[in-house]
């Protein structure tokens, strides 16, 4: 639904919606929280890290690289649409604070 609504939603909701993991108050809390974090998954071995990673994303990325060319057509195409620039132009505005979106560059 967010895709499709174009909604934006504040750090909180996202962190109710599971789009997050942890949010913080401060830019300068940003740093401690990720170190925090990074020291947590240090004490996991890479090997192992490594090992489930691959056992949980293996069968997704082997679908996804038969698929890639199919979908990298599909996404240009989209792209390439009137409606899809004059979307995306609107996000870029809204990004940028309203102060104008930047030239495509295509």
């Amino acid at each position: 639904l967010l895709l499709q609504s174009g909604a934006m939603p504040k750090a909180p909701e996202l962190l109710k919606l599971g789009m997050v993991d942890t949010v913080v108050e401060t830019a300068e809390d940003v740093l401690p929280a990720a170190l925090k974090e990074v020291r947590r998954w240090l004490k996991y071995r890479d090997a192992s890290r490594a090992m489930t990673k691959m056992s949980l994303r293996g069968p997704l990325a082997e679908r996804w690289h038969q698929g890639i060319e199919w979908e990298s057509d599909m996404v240009w195409q989209s792209l390439n649409e009137p409606e899809a620039i004059e979307s995306l132009t609107k996000v870029l505005k809204m990004l940028a604070g309203g102060g104008g979106a930047p030239s495509p560059k295509l």
